[in-house]
């Protein structure tokens, strides 16, 4: 995963590159697909960013520890920033698979729904305008 998230972040700043280019700038069409792109990979890569950072000051932590007496009044304060650390970066593990998963081609269009109230008298239509409102 890391491995995949080193080649997005790589791929980022090589569109934020092409975004300085002059070329792309005269091409509104290629532009605005570049600008897209970039934009769904902004996200991952802020979230891979501090996901680095939360990973680095954890593996300080750790180093710290080693080095530290138990009975050391700071070893405590450093074990509970451990734990927040491990929780942290486990949050940002969790959301960055998130954003990994695929996307659907069909998230981006749009859909029209219509509800009609079938056979059933008036439930029916009442049923179809709560689905309305919802």
């Amino acid at each position: 995963m890391l491995e995949q998230l080193a080649e997005i972040e790589k791929k980022h700043g090589e569109l934020m590159a092409r975004l300085a280019e002059p070329e792309l700038l005269a091409d509104p069409k290629r532009y605005g697909e570049t600008s897209k792109k970039l934009a769904d990979l902004n996200s991952i890569v802020q979230l891979y960013r501090e996901y680095r950072k939360v990973d680095g000051q954890r593996q300080e932590t750790r180093e710290m520890l080693t080095a530290m007496a138990k009975d050391d009044e700071l070893y405590e304060m450093a074990t509970e920033e451990l734990a927040e650390l491990e929780a942290r970066a486990d949050e940002l593990e969790g959301k960055l698979k998130v954003e990994l998963t695929p996307k659907d081609p069909n998230d981006q269009r749009n859909v029209v729904l219509e509800i009609r109230a079938g056979t059933g008298g008036d439930e029916a239509t009442l049923f179809a305008a709560e689905l309305f409102r919802m």
